[in-house]
């Protein structure tokens, strides 16, 4: 009996240290920027993202580019958003197709760029006062999108990929060839029909809050005694300091 009881117990502890892994991302059912805040709304039929704040990316965020054939999950996918949107289709396919059409996955790469800009940026003070009191708040930092022809002939060229906000408060899409800028990709030339999310950890030394320190994929928990929610961990340990004199 003794064996069965720490079997149990195993499980009960191991479960708190682990979440779900999520092997797929988020439909889009209309148009999400790359590096913009927000919440994620669940309801019976579907889940989707409301945007509450833009960060200002002053220095530029490198991305991942990949290219990958549509298959039919996909497809279904981008159509769930031509349905949901004002966009125009502009990929069609079927499994009869030779030469399968490709959509493009964009992934921030330089997480700690992103924390550096929102964390000490002046420029972003009230957009981490923000997040800090509303801990459910997330970050798109992955999209799959299909674009048009002059997109596609720019991201054909591209040896690398940035992410920056410019005066006008409008995030761009760098794209590099050479060391040089060749295009200026503007969000609203995307169709993104999918996306991934991320979770900002905070740092606490004692009871007092030192900023911003991490982000974590859905699946993950905080680490290094970092958390999500800093204003009831402080006050949580407010509490066990009280309780101990």
């Amino acid at each position: 009996m003794k064996k069965y009881s720490y079997l149990i117990l195993c499980v009960l502890i191991t479960s708190c240290y682990t979440l779900p892994q999520k092997n797929k991302l988020y439909q889009a059912y209309n148009s999400i920027d790359l590096g913009v805040l927000g919440t994620q709304k669940k309801t019976i039929r579907k889940s989707s993202f409301e945007v509450t704040g833009i960060p200002f990316y002053r220095n530029p965020i490198k991305l991942d580019f990949t290219s990958k054939e549509f298959n039919n999950q996909n497809y279904k996918s981008y159509q769930n958003f031509i349905e949901t949107s004002t966009k125009k289709e502009i990929v069609t396919y079927n499994d009869s197709l030779e030469i399968k059409p490709n959509y493009f996955e964009l992934k921030i790469n330089d997480k700690v760029s992103v924390i550096d800009a929102i964390d000490n940026s002046k420029y972003n003070d009230k957009v981490k006062k923000y997040i800090y009191h509303n801990p459910e708040i997330t970050l798109i930092t992955q999209i799959k999108f299909v674009a048009p022809n002059k997109v596609l002939q720019y991201l054909k060229q591209a040896d690398a990929l940035y992410l920056q906000t410019k005066e006008n408060n409008q995030s761009y899409i760098l794209i590099y060839k050479g060391g040089k800028i060749i295009h200026e990709l503007n969000s609203s030339e995307l169709q993104t029909f999918q996306y991934d999310i991320s979770s900002f950890c905070w740092g606490i030394n004692g009871t007092r809050v030192t900023g911003i320190v991490g982000l974590v994929e859905e699946g993950e928990l905080c680490k290094n005694r970092t958390v999500r929610n800093p204003i009831k961990e402080v006050e949580k340990r407010k509490k066990e300091i009280f309780n101990n004199y």
